[in-house]
């Protein structure tokens, strides 16, 4: 609040020394001989705009008619409701989803059960109870209400189908999921059409029948550039580019460009499109579409042959004399603007300047320039002003987002284990789980949960030691070897949820190290868990631990998407946070944070790096912790 007052006096006195300028301006300008010209000028640029306007909105229907004198690229078709047609944009994706009805939707049905369960057998391969679990929720579930159950049940089917030596059966089964489903829609964010196939594929490979094999992956290539199945188009691309490779290896990408670029282009007129409804033009890259939607119809240009036109047909109307000149927003006016036309936005800001003012008369130089010194002056008082208020304000609201961010992020993080917890007790408490092994296995995943929420509280505690100065570690010797392999083991079975695979790799006969334990076993998970959030799609994370004669050595490597080198050094600030493997923004944005702190508590070091994996599709992301071996 202090700084408030100073501020709010510099606006007032700076607006005051404004209104005292232009009204001096005012007094002169009335005084000065050179004032009926200059209104002349005014008079005559006034007179100018409207029938500028007039010119560039007959010349917009022109082009989005196709009568303009410049050739187009491309022509656009739409529907009566003034939906793209052409180039067909590619499909929405409609999300199969359960739609239980009464009282059943807060409990799981028998058939989501057995789903579950046979999702669990297929991590662990065990393929006669991945049937057995199938052909159990398949007699259970209600096709009606569980179309995305049912459909996960028949994939699991499938999979083990063709595990299990039978994949004939297995690409029945999926047959038989295709036609009971329509190919534009997903399951679980994925499209069912590609899933499908690709597993159908699988399946003869897995026999030997490679013929048949390239002949389904033939088929979902057709499917892909016929633009059946929904998926941005930089996916369809990949997924082109991809089969391509190993369905016709010897046909050149540019054969099917033209189709990929269709759906790029009809993507982005579409996007733009749903951001302004009652645009008739839109700007792609160095092209402009022009739009007549009631007519059905549009066209495609070259931006610079556009420019080029809209300058020539709207210069031919200036006066003889000279004295006026169109100006675009991008190019610095050459005299006094003296109107500003109000043209379609893909036309740029079209100015209309007086380049010889000498036509009217021009008035006495030195009082204007006195006036324009004083503008000028009082426009660099408002604008340094300007700049420390919206300095101020960017900070204000960038402490906002932060504080915002966080208390998102924590508390999603918290309610996950949390509900966790609570399902897992419910079912024990009441009963459900008979067997044996079962409870053990819901006891695990009980311990599991709440030794995260503990590490997800220590984090808040740490990072609010940190912001104090506080924070401090609790060095003993310690042997490192089994304790990385225990904090690796008890998430194996987190990331196996998530699925990845982890693989572990510890020196034996490592030295004693002087380290904080539960600041290293925090650490590690942490670690973890980012792989577990951000890098689901590389299906591999690797922990390796080794010693030299001065530091032990950590390493956590995944196959993700990695971290772009510009951000190495952010990501390890506080609340920063990246993108997870579902689009939104993952975690509180603590654990990185604390993993250099606690490094640097132990007087080690963390470097961030790319994996370098043997998987040429993702960079990944490798931090490697270095403890000192000796506490000096």
């Amino acid at each position: 609040m202090r700084r408030a007052v100073p501020l709010a006096r510099i606006w007032v006195l700076s607006l005051g020394a404004a209104a005292s300028l232009l009204f001096a301006a005012a007094w002169f300008v009335d005084r000065d001989p050179g004032v009926v010209a200059e209104a002349q000028a005014l008079a005559d640029a006034n007179a100018l705009v409207p029938q500028l306007e007039a010119a560039a909105e007959s010349l917009h229907g022109e082009l989005a008619r196709g009568g303009a004198e410049v050739a187009a690229l491309s022509t656009l078709v739409f529907d009566v409701g003034g939906r793209l047609v052409k180039p067909a944009p590619l499909p929405a994706a409609e999300e199969l989803a359960d739609t239980p009805g009464g009282g059943e939707a807060a409990l799981p049905t028998p058939a989501a059960s057995w789903l579950t369960e046979a999702v669990r057998f297929q991590r662990q391969q065990d393929w006669e109870s991945t049937l057995e679990a199938t052909r159990q929720g398949l007699a259970t579930v209600r096709p009606n209400q569980e179309a995305a159950t049912w459909a996960g049940l028949m994939l699991a089917q499938a999979q083990a189908e063709a595990a299990s030596g039978d994949p004939e059966m297995a690409v029945e089964t999926l047959v038989k999921l295709e036609r009971a489903t329509q190919p534009g829609v997903s399951l679980n964010g994925r499209p069912l059409r590609l899933l499908t196939r690709f597993r159908m594929a699988e399946a003869w490979e897995a026999a030997g029948q490679d013929a048949r094999a390239k002949e389904v992956r033939g088929a979902l290539l057709g499917l892909l550039l016929d633009g059946k199945i929904p998926m941005a188009p930089s996916r369809l691309r990949f997924y082109v580019e991809s089969l391509r490779e190993q369905v016709q290896p010897d046909l050149a990408p540019e054969d099917h460009e033209p189709v990929l670029q269709s759906f790029e282009l009809a993507a982005e007129i579409q996007r733009q499109i749903e951001r302004n409804p009652n645009q008739d033009s839109v700007l792609i890259g160095t092209r402009a579409a022009f739009l007549d939607r009631q007519g059905g119809r549009g066209q495609l240009y070259d931006l610079q042959a556009v420019n080029a036109l809209v300058a020539e047909r709207l210069q031919s109307m200036l006066p003889a004399s000279g004295a006026f000149q169109l100006a675009s927003g991008s190019s610095p006016a050459e005299g006094a603007v003296k109107s500003v036309l109000r043209l379609a936005p893909i036309f740029g800001l079209r100015r209309l300047v007086l380049v010889q003012p000498g036509v009217y008369q021009r008035p006495a130089v030195r009082r204007r320039q006195y006036l324009f010194i004083g503008a000028s002056l009082v426009i660099a008082a408002l604008a340094l002003v300007g700049v420390w208020g919206a300095r101020a304000l960017r900070r204000r609201a960038e402490l906002e987002r932060l504080r915002s961010d966080f208390v998102a992020g924590i508390s999603h993080e918290l309610r996950t284990p949390a509900a966790s917890i609570a399902l897992l007790a419910t079912n024990l408490a009441e009963g459900r789980i008979l067997a044996e092994e079962r409870r053990q296995q819901y006891y695990d995943a009980l311990r599991r949960d709440a030794q995260r929420l503990q590490r997800l509280v220590a984090d808040v505690l740490d990072v609010s030691r940190l912001e104090r100065g506080s924070f401090k570690i609790d060095p003993h010797p310690q042997d490192a070897g089994p304790l990385i392999t225990s904090v690796a083991e008890d998430l194996r079975p987190r990331l196996a949820d998530a699925g990845l695979e982890l693989q572990l790799s510890v020196d034996e006969d490592m030295p004693e190290c002087t380290l904080d334990a539960e600041a290293l076993e925090r650490t590690l998970s942490n670690l973890l868990e980012n792989a577990r959030k951000y890098a689901a799609e590389g299906g591999v994370v690797m922990v390796r631990a080794s010693s030299n004669e001065q530091h032990l050595v950590v390493e956590v490597e995944d196959r993700g998407p990695g971290i772009p080198s510009h951000l190495h050094e952010r990501v390890f600030q506080v609340f920063e946070r990246g993108e997870a493997e579902s689009g939104l923004a993952g975690g509180a944005g603590l654990g990185l944070a604390l993993v250099r702190e606690s490094l640097e508590a132990h007087g080690g070091t963390v470097e961030l790096s790319s994996g370098g994996g043997h998987d040429s599709l993702t960079r990944g992301a490798l931090f490697r912790l270095s403890f000192p071996l000796s506490s000096e």
